[in-house]
């Protein structure tokens, strides 16, 4: 029984020396935990700030869409895909709402003029609405 309560002892003593050692080097290393808090700190800081820049280029427009639209209205006019002569005028557009292309032309009126008879400057700058140089046009139909 001795035996064996001095091999208990001798296991706790060298249990305690370790426990002892990884204490000291906890409180060695501490410091360590700080620096690397304040460091990463600065460097979120740092990358927050050209990422907020990089948000603005991706997100908003390069160009202002007036200057499209005054190019537009100055060439189509008033002028409504009902009011064209040709048949074969197709102008295509893309529907950020419903998530669905939308295609203007003559032959479309025909199946429902309160959505596709638009005027022709709003469809052609619709058209040419790059989502990364002009912000999208806000299109008005018949229904809106």
């Amino acid at each position: 029984d001795k035996v064996k309560l001095v091999r208990d002892e001798v296991e706790l003593e060298k249990e305690m020396g370790v426990l002892h050692t990884q204490m000291h080097n906890y409180n060695l290393n501490k410091f360590k935990k700080w620096i690397f808090l304040i460091v990463g700190f600065f460097v979120g800081v740092g990358l927050a700030i050209p990422s907020s820049l990089l948000f603005q280029k991706l997100f908003f427009s390069f160009y202002e869409r007036s200057g499209l639209d005054k190019v537009t209205n100055e060439y189509f006019g008033t002028w409504k895909f009902g009011d064209i002569y040709s048949d074969e005028l197709l102008v295509t557009a893309y529907d950020y709402n419903s998530r669905q292309p939308r295609f203007f032309s003559k032959s479309f009126i025909e199946i429902d003029s309160g959505i596709y008879d638009v005027e022709l400057a709003k469809a052609v700058a619709s058209s040419s609405s790059a989502p990364v140089f002009f912000d999208p046009n806000p299109l008005k139909d018949g229904y809106n």
